[in-house]
């Protein structure tokens, strides 16, 4: 779990789970300065290609609200992620929370 921080203020809670075949490779990784997805990339030899996301409302709880410094209660956007391989193995889960006063997104689709 990380903490996504913006000027300073902490905007987001994002949650990644991996497939425990990948624990050698992620439990002693230093992330601070790379993307998680590129070093499971590069390390693992495995690469996403597809990932659906489901886009809802959560509301703040205790815990959220005292780690991203907003009142209980408040509305969340929550991404719920599922990384899949070429050979349409899952290999990772992910939930992402962002604080709806500092976000919006732009969901686009065009046609085949």
């Amino acid at each position: 779990e990380r903490l996504a921080h913006l000027a300073d203020e902490p905007v987001a809670l994002l949650a990644d789970y991996f497939h425990r075949r990948f624990a050698d490779v992620l439990l002693d990784a230093d992330l601070d300065d790379r993307p998680l997805y590129e070093f499971v990339e590069e390390r693992a030899g495995i690469r996403g290609v597809r990932a659906p996301t489901v886009v809802s409302v959560d509301f703040v709880g205790q815990r959220e609200s005292s780690v991203l410094r907003i009142p209980e209660g408040s509305p969340l956007i929550r991404l719920d992620i599922s990384t899949y391989a070429e050979d349409g193995f899952l290999f990772s889960c992910s939930s992402a929370r962002f604080r709806s006063d500092r976000f919006e997104f732009t969901l686009e689709k065009t046609a085949p």
